[in-house]
C-alpha cells in the first residue's frame, strides 16, 4: 500500500470499508413494518391516555370527562385507519370471543332503537360501543406482549398514585378529590382519585392479582419485580383504607382464583401456598388494628339478614325482571323505572343502579342480555385455558415456568375473577375507568387465544379494508358529535343554574339547551315548571303561561314517560287552571309512576284537598305519612286541615234536614 509523505511525516492511508446493506428483500420488509409499528405504538399511545385519563379524572363519570374518553377514542379509530391501509397484509382474530361481544353490541343496539327514554339510552349505548370498540382495538392492532406490558405499566403508575392519595385522604381526613367535595358519607374513607370508595377498592383489586404473579412468575429484573410488590403493597393500603367491603371480597376472590390457578402448577405451588398464609395473616392484622374496617364488617352481617339498602334495591331489580323477562325495561332504565318497585322503607329518591351488576343487567337487557354477556365471559374463560395451556407445556422447573405472557395472563384471569365477585355488591362496571380496566383485561385472556390457534383468522381484501373503513369513520363521526353536543348541553345547563330561577336568561339558556339536546325530558321539563311558576303569580296572561307551561309538560312526558313529576305537574296546573276533572287522569297516573313515595303522595294529597275532595286528600297524605314521618312538612301541614275541613263537610251535612 502506498506510504504518502505530509510534513516531513510519513502515514499510510486508512482502508475504506465497503457500506454494509441488507439485502434488498429484507430491506424491503423492514419499510412495510417500521410505519405500521410506529402507528401500534402511537395508537396505544392514545388508548393508555385513555384508559388513564379516567382514572385521574374522577373515574370518567362526568359527562364532560366521558366527552374527553370519547374524542381520544376518535383518534385511536383515526390512527386504526391509518394502519389498516399502510399495513401491507393487516390479518385479525376473529375469535368467538369477539363474535360474542358483537352480538351484544347488535342487541344492545336493537334495545337502544326500541327504547322508552331515548336520551338515558344513548348513554348507555355510548358507552357500550365505546367499550367494545376498545377491546377490539386492543386485539386487533396492539395486541403484543410488549404494547400489554407498556398499557399495564401505564395502569399501575396511575393506581399507585390514586392509593398514595387514599391514604392521604384517610389520614388527614381529607374530603376533598382534586376540587371536588366528596359527599358526608364517605367521610373518613380513602376514595383515591374516584368519588366513591367502592369504586377506587374495587379498581385496586382488579389490578392487585397482576401485581403478585409478575413478582412471582414473570421473567423480568429484580427492580422490576420489587416495584410490582411495592405496587401490590399500595394496593392493599387503599383496600384497607377505602373499607370497601365489596373491594375487600374482590380482592380476596381474585387472589384465591389466582392461588388455585398457581398450586395447580408445580413450580409455583411453594410460593403460592406461602402467600396464602400471609395474605390470610396480614389481613387478619390489619382489619383487627383499622377501627373503621371492623365497623364496616361487624355491619357485613346486615347484607346478609337484608337489612342493607342494597337488598332492597336487588329485590326491586329482581321484580322489575320478572316482569320484562325477555328484554327488560330499556339500555339504562334501572333508575328511571325504580320509582314503580320502590320498597316501603326505601325513601331514596335516585339510587341510579341495582348496586349488583347482574341483577342490574337483568333488570335493562332482559334474560337475552345477560345470557349474551355469560357467552362473552365463557368465551373468554375458554380463551383463557387455551393459551394457559399452551404456556404450561415444558414448564418442570421454575425457570422454564416464568414467562411474561403467563403471569399477564394468570394475572388477567384472576382480575377478572375479582371484578366478577366484585358485581355481586357494586356497580363498578358504570365507571368508564374500571371498565376500560376490565376490558384491558379481557383483550389479555383474548390475544392468548391467537398466538397458538390456527383458526378464525381474517385477512381483509380491499373490499374488507373499505368495509372496516366506513364502520370507523362512522364511530369516530358518532363519538364526536355525541362529546361536542354533551359538552355544550352541560357547559349551557350549568350556566342556567348558576343563573338561577328568576334570572331573565334562565329561559333563553334552556331553550337553547333543548336545541342542542331535543330529546331531553328534564330540560323540557325545567321549562313547563318556570311558564308554571310565572302562571302562578297569576298576573295578567297567567292562563296563557299555563298552557304553556302546560305544552312543555306534555312534550317532556313523551321524551320520559317514567317520570311521575310529570304527569303530577300537568295535574297540578290544570287544577289552578280550574279544569279539575282534565287533571285527575294525570293524577292517577302519577301514583301509579310513583306509589310508594312519600313526596309524591303528599302532593297528591294537596291536589285533593285544593280540588276540595278532602276524603281523598287524606287517604294521600296519611299513606305519605306512612313512608316517613319526618322531614314531611307538606303532609304535616295540609293533614289537620283536610280533616279540619272535612268535619265542617259532615257537620253541615249533618245540619241539614
Amino acid at each position: 500500500m502506498p506510504v504518502k509523505q505530509e510534513g516531513g511525516m510519513a502515514f499510510q492511508s486508512p482502508k475504506v470499508l465497503p457500506k454494509f446493506a441488507w439485502p434488498r428483500s429484507i430491506r424491503r420488509k423492514m419499510s412495510e413494518e417500521r410505519g405500521p409499528r410506529g402507528i401500534e405504538w402511537a395508537l396505544l399511545a392514545v388508548m393508555a391516555a385513555m384508559a388513564a385519563f379516567a382514572v385521574l379524572a374522577t373515574g370518567g363519570v362526568r359527562g364532560v370527562d366521558f366527552a374527553i374518553i370519547e374524542l381520544l377514542m376518535v383518534a385511536a379509530l383515526g390512527l386504526s385507519v391509518v394502519r389498516l391501509w399502510v399495513h401491507d397484509k393487516p390479518t385479525f382474530h376473529l375469535s368467538p370471543v369477539h363474535w360474542a361481544v358483537l352480538a351484544f353490541v347488535a342487541y344492545v343496539s336493537l334495545r337502544f332503537a326500541t327504547a322508552d327514554i331515548h336520551y338515558l339510552a344513548e348513554d348507555e349505548w355510548t358507552h357500550i360501543m365505546l367499550y367494545a370498540v376498545f377491546f377490539i382495538l386492543l386485539t386487533f392492532h396492539v395486541f403484543r406482549t410488549q404494547h400489554s406490558q407498556v398499557l399495564l405499566i401505564v395502569l399501575v403508575t396511575v393506581a399507585v398514585g390514586s392509593s398514595l392519595y387514599a391514604a392521604y385522604q384517610y389520614f388527614s381526613s381529607n374530603t376533598m378529590v382534586w376540587h371536588f367535595q366528596r359527599p358526608a358519607i364517605y367521610a373518613r374513607r380513602g376514595s383515591g382519585t374516584f368519588i366513591n370508595p367502592n369504586n377506587f377498592a374495587g379498581y385496586v383489586a382488579v389490578l392487585l392479582p397482576m401485581m403478585v404473579v409478575i413478582v412471582l412468575a414473570a421473567r423480568v429484573s429484580v427492580t422490576t419485580r420489587f416495584l410490582a410488590g411495592y405496587a401490590a403493597l399500595m394496593f392493599l393500603v387503599g383496600l384497607v383504607v377505602s373499607a370497601s367491603r365489596g373491594g375487600l371480597l374482590a380482592a380476596a376472590g381474585g387472589m384465591l382464583a389466582l392461588i388455585f390457578l398457581l398450586v395447580r402448577q408445580k413450580p409455583f405451588r411453594m410460593p403460592a401456598l406461602i402467600m396464602l398464609a400471609v395474605l390470610l395473616l396480614g389481613s387478619f392484622v390489619v382489619v383487627s388494628q383499622v377501627t373503621l374496617a371492623q365497623k364496616r364488617f361487624e355491619n357485613l352481617q346486615s347484607v346478609v339478614v337484608g337489612e342493607d339498602a342494597r337488598v332492597l334495591l336487588w329485590q326491586s331489580a329482581e321484580e322489575m325482571w320478572r316482569d320484562h323477562l325477555w328484554v327488560g325495561v330499556g339500555p339504562g332504565h334501572y333508575d328511571a323505572v325504580f320509582p314503580q318497585y320502590r320498597p316501603d322503607i326505601l325513601q331514596q329518591r335516585k339510587p341510579y343502579f341495582a348496586h349488583n351488576e347482574y341483577l342490574n343487567t337483568l333488570a335493562d337487557y332482559g334474560l337475552v342480555g345477560a345470557l349474551l354477556v355469560l357467552v362473552a365471559i365463557g368465551a373468554a374463560e375458554f380463551a383463557f385455558r387455551y393459551g394457559w395451556k399452551g404456556l404450561r407445556r415444558n414448564a418442570s422447573n421454575l425457570d422454564c415456568a416464568r414467562s411474561n405472557r403467563l403471569a399477564l395472563l394468570l394475572g388477567a384471569a384472576s382480575g377478572v375473577t375479582a371484578s366478577l365477585v366484585h358485581a355481586f355488591f357494586d356497580y363498578n362496571f358504570h365507571v368508564p375507568a374500571y371498565a376500560l380496566l376490565v376490558v384491558f383485561l379481557l383483550g389479555l385472556m383474548t390475544v392468548a387465544w391467537r398466538a397458538d390457534n390456527s383458526r378464525w383468522w381474517w385477512r381483509p381484501r380491499v373490499g374488507g379494508k373499505v368495509m372496516l373503513t366506513v364502520l370507523s369513520l362512522l364511530l369516530a363521526t358518532w363519538f364526536g358529535l355525541h362529546a361536542t353536543k354533551r359538552t355544550k348541553e352541560i357547559k349551557v345547563l350549568s350556566q342556567a343554574h348558576k343563573a338561577g330561577f328568576d334570572s331573565p336568561e334562565y329561559l333563553t339558556l334552556l331553550e337553547q339547551a333543548l336545541v342542542t339536546e331535543p330529546r331531553n325530558a328534564l330540560t323540557a321539563y325545567d321549562i313547563g315548571e318556570h311558564f308554571r311558576t310565572i302562571s302562578l303569580e297569576a298576573k295578567e296572561g297567567y292562563e296563557k303561561s299555563g298552557q304553556t307551561a302546560l305544552q312543555w309538560f306534555a312534550r317532556a312526558a313523551k321524551l320520559d314517560p317514567h317520570d311521575s313529576y310529570i304527569p303530577l305537574r300537568q295535574g297540578m296546573t290544570h287544577i289552578w287552571l280550574r279544569e279539575n276533572a282534565t287533571a285527575k287522569p294525570y293524577l292517577a297516573e302519577a301514583d301509579r309512576l310513583n306509589p310508594k313515595d312519600y313526596y309524591t303522595l303528599a302532593l297528591l294529597g294537596w291536589c285533593y284537598f285544593e280540588m276540595a275532595e278532602y276524603q281523598e286528600a287524606i287517604r294521600y297524605f296519611e299513606k305519605s305519612w306512612a313512608f316517613r314521618n319526618y322531614g314531611n312538612d307538606v303532609t304535616e301541614t295540609y293533614l289537620p286541615r283536610a280533616r279540619a275541613r272535612l268535619q265542617e263537610e259532615q257537620a253541615k251535612t249533618e245540619e241539614k234536614p
